[in-house]
């Protein structure tokens, strides 16, 4: 309906209205209602899509409350725009309303089909036509109420709105301004509004002073323009403005920006120590970590998080002088833990006992030690060790070494300690050295030496003939005397994936030792004999998705019962050779020291005196390297540890390659020489053999036959031994066919072997080879015969 707004009163409105009316309608039929009839739909072509669609949906699929679906039809009718073009034609008393012809055909359609059969208790039909003026009218009223108020609110004087005081300033500090103003004046002008006003925080009246500026007929500057100089003058001024960074300032989290309060974050942690003045983060290949019960911990972003609130203080202001102290802002922490260009200090390794830098500088005391990028977590009283050993220094040193820590155990076989001691560490003039003993003794000093080795180091492999001869206790006293604590046993993995999750946790926390222990069965990971002899790993490290290169600085040891690798894996070691000559090892008594374990700790103090000694000693002296040959791949190690080795007059370093060669296949590469190795040790010149069975070989009357597969069951110290392509069946353990075997054994017998065994300590050469034949007896089967020739 179209108001005329100048009327203030109801009578008024309804007077135009009856002025206004001009419709036909038949009283008769329906005193309240005109009857329309309409031929089609098209004929509500006025009406707006939506409000159709729902009085057509009413109309056809009414609700079961006739009442409801009634005063959804009125309400759509009235907010049709036919309602405000043409009015609805009521009198006060509502009795003589009149809708337009359209309106009026859909609700004498709608109240005849839903209507007449009302109930007498609800209602009639006159009923529902005075209940649709009532509603309508209503809605009516509601349309001029709206209106109205609009009109008086419209009307009504606004209040005067004060405005906020930054306002009144900068309108102050703009009045003064009567001529043109150049850079400077208006660089000053804002300058001196910033005194007063945080433009920082307060956006609103930076955004005000930027229009007044565009106002001003004396600041010939556009928008653009004005918001660039504003912008530059409150940045510079804001830092200008705060004070200067001392040991007790504060940040502000509101108030300061996300890069001032990183670069404060990475300022306070960098320079933050505990009580010992040690850093209390460090960093590892770009990663943050910390000192974790003597192991590097590479830290995760709520660990890192936890360490800066820890070490910083942060304030959030409330009020004009309400400040309240909170965490650091997660952003602020996320961005320092990811970060590139961290600066704080590098822990490239953890040791527990003193070390000798690079440098040949002996470190000893407890905690950081910056040039070495080594935090040293030692709090032993060790006796003072003197700058140049003397010889009975030197003397007490290996005594304390070989004799009183290692002199239980039967290296090389020899079972009389005298006859050891001799030989390991008096060295007895015509008595032959002991290879073992100088390679044990290596194991016990290379983690004090290891700054002074640049490159690889071997692996030190204690091996002996059965369990319980006590190279697991050897190399628990060992590492017990080097680093504090028995290094952890673990299996060797038997997959390069596997082996990788093993080293990146030893990378990561900075493990001193990696010792395999119990391996059964024959080393031959590639990944294993590349990060030992290159001397680094490639591995993720904990909390982080990337991968880096780190050098292997902790000490390889591989202890095994007759230690068996490919050559390649071989001679990446150094053997400590173990026997005690007996069936039953664990059953020896009459040791020195029964409880080695105990008097290892007991004694610590004075073994890492001995150690130091031992190196002191070879520094003293120049540090001279050795000149013997090296061994390959491991020049550097060779170099240092000879020359220590040599100084202190221990006998028979690298002495023993040969003999650790023949523990395994000359330059194979999947165990097949292994095998050979076994079948030449086990059998003698012209043996004949079967892949199967053992049935005498028609012609060869009187000879022996052995079988291959049986030979294979028994190969790995009585276990299988395991050849890919054999046909070894992992569900019962063993080689229980001969299929695959005549395959595998015919290539492997068309090729000559070169082996290497010892007679008493004498090392023998043979040269093997097999003749095939085919079996008299089966078709497509075969039979070899070995031969065997000792190499002059």
């Amino acid at each position: 309906m179209a108001l005329d707004h100048n009327k203030n009163s109801l009578d008024e409105i309804f007077a135009e209205i009856e002025e206004q009316r001009a419709f036909e309608y038949d009283t008769g039929e329906c005193p309240a209602l005109v009857p329309v009839y309409l031929s089609s739909t098209s004929g509500l072509s006025g009406m707006a899509e939506d409000e159709w669609a729902d009085l057509e949906e009413l109309l056809q699929a009414p609700s079961s409350d006739p009442r409801s679906d009634w005063e959804r039809a009125v309400v759509c009718l009235t907010d049709h725009e036919l309602f405000s073009e043409h009015g609805l034609h009521v009198d006060l008393t509502c009795q003589n309303w009149q809708p337009t012809k359209k309106q009026a055909a859909i609700l004498i359609d709608f109240v005849e089909q839903r209507f007449s059969d009302w109930p007498k208790g609800d209602g009639t039909l006159a009923f529902a036509y005075r209940d649709a003026r009532c509603i309508l009218f209503q809605q009516k009223l509601w349309v001029y109420d709206r209106q109205r108020l609009a009109e008086e609110k419209s009307e009504r004087p606004q209040a005067k709105v004060k405005k906020p005081k930054a306002f009144a300033q900068i309108d102050k500090a703009l009045t003064g301004v009567k001529a043109h103003v150049d850079s400077l004046e208006l660089d000053a002008l804002i300058r001196r509004l910033c005194r007063s006003i945080n433009f920082k925080t307060d956006l609103q009246a930076l955004n005000y002073l930027v229009d007044r500026f565009v106002e001003s007929k004396h600041v010939h500057l556009g928008k653009r323009d004005a918001r660039k100089v504003v912008n530059r003058i409150v940045a510079e001024q804001a830092s200008a403005n705060r004070p200067k960074r001392g040991a007790d300032t504060i940040p502000v989290v509101n108030e300061w920006s996300d890069h001032e309060m990183a670069e404060f974050a990475q300022d306070r942690l960098r320079d933050a120590v505990d009580a010992n003045g040690d850093p209390v983060i460090y960093v590892f290949k770009g990663d943050v970590c910390d000192l974790h019960e003597g192991s590097r911990r590479m830290l995760s972003e709520a660990q890192f998080g936890t360490i800066l609130d820890s070490n910083t203080l942060w304030l959030r202001r409330k009020g004009e002088d309400d400040k309240r102290i909170e965490f650091a802002p997660k952003q602020i922490v996320r961005h320092n833990y990811n970060r590139l260009d961290k600066e704080y200090a590098v822990l490239a390794e953890v040791k527990s006992s003193p070390f000798f830098a690079s440098d040949g500088r002996r470190v000893d005391t407890a905690g950081y030690d910056k040039l070495s990028e080594t935090f040293l977590d030692c709090e032993l009283d060790v006796p003072p060790v003197s700058a140049e050993p003397s010889l009975t220094e030197v003397n007490e040193a290996k005594q304390l070494l070989i004799e009183e820590m290692m002199g239980d155990f039967p290296f090389e076989g020899v079972v009389d300690r005298q006859e050891r001691m001799n030989r390991g560490l008096h060295n007895v003039s015509g008595s032959e050295p002991m290879p073992s003993i100088a390679h044990a003794v290596c194991m016990c000093i290379e983690r004090s030496v290891r700054d002074l080795i640049v490159g690889p180091t071997p692996v030190y492999a204690p091996t002996k003939p059965a369990p319980g001869t006590g190279a697991g206790r050897l190399v628990g006293a060992i590492t017990l005397a080097a680093t504090g604590r028995k290094a952890a046993a673990e299996p060797m993995p038997t997959s390069d994936e596997e082996y990788a999750k093993v080293m990146g946790a030893h990378i990561n926390h900075s493990s001193e030792f990696t010792f395999f222990d119990n391996m059964n069965a024959a080393i031959s990971l590639g990944s294993f004999a590349s990060n030992v002899s290159e001397g680094r790993v490639r591995t993720r490290l904990l909390g982080s998705s990337r991968m880096v290169e780190a050098d292997v600085r902790h000490t390889w040891v591989a202890a095994a019962n007759n230690i068996k690798g490919t050559s390649e894996i071989l001679r990446r070691m150094v053997m400590i050779e173990l026997d005690a000559k007996t069936p039953n090892p664990e059953n020896r008594t009459g040791f020195r020291h029964p409880d080695l374990e105990a008097w290892t700790q007991e004694n610590r103090p004075k073994l890492v005196w001995a150690i130091l000694t031992l190196v002191q000693n070879w520094v003293a002296k120049g540090m001279k390297p050795w000149t013997g040959r090296p061994k390959a791949s491991f020049e550097a190690w060779s170099r240092v540890m000879g020359g220590i080795l040599r100084d202190a007059e221990i006998r028979g370093f690298l002495e023993n390659e040969a003999r650790l060669r023949s523990y395994g296949a000359t330059g194979g590469d999947n165990g097949v020489e292994m095998f050979i190795q076994h079948l030449a040790s086990t059998h003698v010149d012209g043996t004949l053999f079967r892949a199967g069975g053992t049935a005498e070989v028609r012609g060869r009357k009187g000879l022996a036959v052995f079988s291959i597969r049986e030979e294979l069951n028994v190969a790995d110290d009585g276990k299988p031994l395991l050849l890919d392509g054999w046909g070894y069946n992992r569900d019962d353990g063993s080689y229980n066919h001969a299929r695959g075997i005549v395959t595998a054994f015919r290539e492997t017998a068309r090729r000559a072997y070169e082996v290497t065994s010892f007679e008493g300590n004498q090392e023998v050469r043979y040269a093997i080879s097999f003749m095939e034949a085919p079996d008299p007896q089966s078709q497509n089967q075969y039979f070899w015969e070995m031969s065997k020739h000792r190499i002059d």
